[in-house]
């Protein structure tokens, strides 16, 4: 792949994810629906709340010029959220189908880290 290929790549992986946890993020505050979704996982309602804005601020992050080491512990926190989303799927016997979609969201997160050098 080109160099600019790979720009392109890292790009739009990246804009995409951005925009997936973003949009998760404000469901989690607006959507009563997810207040029903956390309380069937197990989970308390304030990690919804938290969950909600640390995707927000992380979503930012990797879409605007902040200091790299940021970038880097948003994308480590994105992954300990997605990778959590499936075991806690897994955990409340969604069945594996639930605990995939985390996971599929968490490659394009991947191809994103692959081309992170090209950006």
């Amino acid at each position: 792949m080109t160099t600019k290929a790979l720009y392109f790549t890292y790009w739009t992986s990246i804009t995409l994810f951005a925009l997936m946890m973003a949009t998760s993020g404000v469901l989690y505050l607006a959507d009563p629906r997810f207040k029903e979704r956390f309380t069937h996982l197990g989970l308390p309602s304030y990690l919804r709340v938290e969950l909600a804005i640390l995707k927000l601020f992380g979503a930012a992050i990797l879409l605007l010029p902040f200091p790299r080491f940021l970038e880097e512990w948003a994308i480590v926190g994105f992954f300990i959220v997605l990778a959590s989303a499936c075991i806690a799927h897994l955990a409340s016997g969604d069945g594996l189908k639930k605990a995939m979609a985390p996971a599929l969201v968490a490659v394009i997160l991947a191809i994103a880290c692959l081309t992170l050098q090209y950006r």
